[in-house]
């Protein structure tokens, strides 16, 4: 997942300053790991900023299993949908850590984003990177099966030592669309193939030459 490049803190401070203007209708919030953020059920319609944390957005299909769209880190604005006119509230926002997360109300949204270069900015190049990265998890869950979905995640999410950290099982389902009983499976037919070494909450890849091949393949 990608890290936004213009500075948290100095993005933290704009709204600061702008704080004894809007009021309550720009706070700073805490929310706690598990936290809803915001659900589709909810009448709110503000643009969030988060400062520290992390928060998934997700959406449930017609069984009520969770399809995580995005994964965001500091520095990300999200809730855009409400900024950018869109009557489509079908996503929840969680906090999945202790985050740290700027409210801005609808009402002064608009006022505070047109006025706000890099603001405007951090807003426009997540909501991008956010829809190229679902459309590339959409056309892996219609073409290719479970363990070449997974191979291509765990590629994706690798660290430079080709470590996978904080990604349980549940979560490697819910970011392919898929059970946690189905990723477990194939994580432990990938570790009989030696391509994989399991751990708590890290996957060590061993063999990326072989895993690139079955995400490429499909198998």
């Amino acid at each position: 997942m990608n890290d936004n490049s213009l500075g948290v803190p100095e993005l933290s401070a704009n709204l600061a300053r702008q704080q004894k203007t809007y009021g309550d209708r720009l706070r700073m919030v805490e929310f706690r790991r598990g936290q809803t953020v915001y659900a589709p059920t909810s009448i709110n319609r503000s643009v969030y900023l988060l400062v520290a944390g992390e928060v998934r957005l997700y959406r449930l299909d017609g069984d009520g299993r969770r399809f995580t769209l995005a994964v965001l880190k500091p520095g990300a604005v999200f809730g855009e949908a409400s900024l950018l006119g869109s009557l489509e509230f079908e996503t929840y926002a969680e906090a999945s850590e202790p985050s740290t997360v700027w409210i801005v109300a609808d009402s002064s949204a608009r006022e505070i984003f047109s006025t706000n270069a890099d603001l405007s900015l951090t807003l426009l190049e997540g909501l991008g990177q956010r829809l190229v990265d679902v459309e590339a998890r959409l056309e892996l869950m219609a073409y290719k099966k479970v363990p070449a979905r997974l191979a291509a995640l765990l590629l994706q999410e690798m660290d430079a030592s080709g470590v996978v950290k904080g990604l349980t099982h549940q979560d490697l389902g819910e970011l392919l669309g898929t059970y946690r009983e189905t990723v477990s499976q194939a994580i432990r037919e990938f570790r009989s193939r030696g391509l994989v070494q399991p751990g708590r909450k890290h996957i060590l890849l061993l063999d990326r030459a072989e895993l690139r091949r079955i995400a490429e393949q499909g198998e």
